[in-house]
């Protein structure tokens, strides 16, 4: 049986409540790519990403039957990620993440020239593998905590209130990161593309 195309994740998980063993492995076959890519953020490297990755799915797994079915699971599953990768930035101490908190003068203002920045133009002779390749070098040379919001947006699809919960910050720091992260975006594809 398709879990994934007959049944929502509430049901899968409901599915595995039940003792079918095979449902959890679809949520991890339809979440791991996603989470990865998550972790390689904030990880900087493909072997700690996929040990966050990995410890993600082992606490989901040890959790699952605490997780409230009537909310959506994605963002729960985002969280255990970022908690377990912020443990992991601790342990080693390479970055502080007192980046991705905001200070209060984030929080002042309106919510206007939050939208999509549309002044970048990228010549029509980039191929698209050339263009995710610079979108990468880009989000490695911007601040992490704009990179954060920036993925967690453009790549896996968090609206602004999932993304202030699962980073534990406010809502207009959210906007502001996110605003900021594109202005940066933006500098590193122009140096990148000339």
């Amino acid at each position: 049986m398709n879990y994934e195309m007959e049944f929502s994740d509430k049901e899968i998980v409901e599915q595995y409540l039940k003792g079918d063993v095979y449902a959890f492995e679809l949520l991890i076959k339809k979440y791991e790519k996603g989470i990865y890519r998550y972790c390689y953020r904030f990880t900087g490297n493909s072997a700690d990403a996929e040990d966050m990755a990995q410890q993600t799915f082992i606490k989901v797994f040890e959790n699952i039957e605490k997780v409230d079915l009537e909310r959506s699971l994605k963002p729960w599953i985002y969280t255990v990620a970022t908690n377990l990768c912020r443990t992991l930035y601790r342990k080693k101490k390479e970055v502080n993440f007192s980046e991705l908190e905001g200070d209060e003068s984030e929080n002042e203002g309106s919510s206007e020239n939050y939208f999509e920045d549309e002044s970048v133009d990228i010549p029509g002779k980039v191929t698209e593998n050339e263009i995710k390749g610079r979108v990468q070098q880009a989000l490695k040379k911007i601040p992490k905590k704009y990179a954060t919001v920036l993925t967690l947006y453009y790549i896996e699809e968090f609206s602004y209130e999932e993304m202030a919960k699962m980073l534990e910050i406010p809502l207009n720091t959210v906007r502001t990161h996110l605003k900021r992260g594109k202005e940066k975006m933006s500098e590193e594809l122009r140096v990148v593309i000339r």
